[in-house]
C-alpha cells in the first residue's frame, strides 16, 4: 500500500506541476499582451524570461504542448 500511495503522490506532483507551467505561460502571455514588462519587479521580469526561455510568445491559435513538456522539465530539474 506504501509504493501504491507514493506512486499516486508522483503523479500528483507531475500533475500540479502541469499546472504551474500552464499557470505561468499565461501569466507571461498577459505580460506581452501588456507590453510593459518594466513596470514589473525585477523578479517578476526574471520569472517571464525564464518562461519565455522555453515557451514562446503565442501570437495565433496552435499547440504548444511540445514546449510546454519541454518547460514542465525545466521546471521539475530547476534549469
Amino acid at each position: 500500500m506504501g509504493t501504491d500511495a507514493a506512486l499516486i503522490s508522483m503523479k500528483v506532483l507531475e500533475n500540479t506541476r502541469t499546472l504551474i507551467a500552464i499557470e505561468l505561460v499565461t501569466l507571461a502571455q498577459a505580460v506581452d499582451a501588456e507590453g510593459d514588462l518594466q513596470n514589473f519587479a525585477t523578479s517578476s521580469q526574471e520569472l517571464h524570461s525564464f518562461v519565455r526561455k522555453h515557451v514562446e510568445v503565442v501570437t495565433a491559435d496552435k499547440y504548444i504542448s511540445g514546449q510546454l513538456n519541454n518547460f514542465c522539465t525545466a521546471l521539475k530539474n530547476n534549469s
